[in-house]
Order: C-alpha cells, then sequence, then structure tokens
C-alpha cells in the first residue's frame, strides 16, 4: 500500500486508442516527486524526467482565455466619446 502523502507523476507521456478515441496516458510515478497547488486550486506532481515539470506546469497552470460571450457589456446608454460625452449630450449641443 502506498504512502497517503506520495502523489504521482500527472506528465502526459503519450496517447493510447481506446473504443471512443485517444485517452491520455499518464506517468504516474511516485519517487522522487514534487508537487504544489496549481492556479484550479489542484495538487498535482512532477517527477524528475526530462520535460515532466514543463508538460505539468503547461497543462495545469495556464487558464483559458475568456471568451467574448463572457466579457461584461456595457449598458448602450452609457455611450461616451473620446472626449468624455455622452451621445445625447452631443446630440443636444450640435443639433444632431
Amino acid at each position: 500500500m502506498e504512502h497517503p502523502r506520495q502523489h504521482k507523476c500527472d506528465a502526459n507521456i503519450g496517447y493510447d486508442a481506446g473504443a471512443f478515441g485517444f485517452t491520455h496516458v499518464i506517468c504516474q510515478q511516485t519517487v522522487g516527486t514534487r508537487s504544489y497547488i496549481s492556479s484550479t486550486g489542484l495538487r498535482v506532481a512532477y517527477c524528475a524526467l526530462e520535460g515532466h515539470e514543463r508538460n505539468v506546469r503547461r497543462r495545469f497552470d495556464e487558464r483559458d482565455p475568456e471568451w467574448p460571450g463572457d466579457l461584461p457589456v456595457e449598458p448602450e446608454e452609457k455611450t461616451w466619446t473620446d472626449a468624455g460625452w455622452t451621445e445625447s449630450e452631443l446630440r443636444e449641443a450640435f443639433g444632431a
């Protein structure tokens, strides 16, 4: 039985063909691993093999970019120009 504090290496070392497509093959080495908390709050580990730390940090630390649909939308009545005027103020001042 493995020690509960040992962490398995989370590096992706390849792909395996299955009945429904490809799945990741994970290293899972437990000897000499180092772990940290990722930006998403998961405890992830990597071993000393070349490229495994880089693979784990790339997989778990990069955040997805915000999609345009997720960005806040300014209310339409608050349309400021570069001069700091609202559209209604410009119409009133210049009679448009």
